[in-house]
């Protein structure tokens, strides 16, 4: 699942950045790469979220939401 769907409140892990490198290497200094613990924490009207990683919470839009993919912590590889 991406994080464009994924629900709410719930712990999460990243398993993949579907873009190009550049804009990899952003999302990974905001500390969403792989391996990395998550949770979307609140969404907006317009389909944005909040995202809680590293101790921050980063405001982004559905098109980068729909880059990142994700699974549910409890599930196994």
């Amino acid at each position: 699942m991406t994080l464009a769907t994924a629900p709410l409140r719930t712990p999460l892990t990243v398993v993949a950045c579907l873009t190009d490198q550049g804009l990899r290497s952003r999302v990974s200094t905001l500390g969403l790469r792989g391996g990395a613990r998550c949770e979307v924490v609140r969404q907006t009207l317009g389909g944005a979220r909040i995202v809680a990683v590293e101790g921050a919470r980063i405001a982004m839009d559905t098109s980068m939401l729909n880059m990142l993919m994700v699974r549910p912590e409890t599930e196994t590889r």
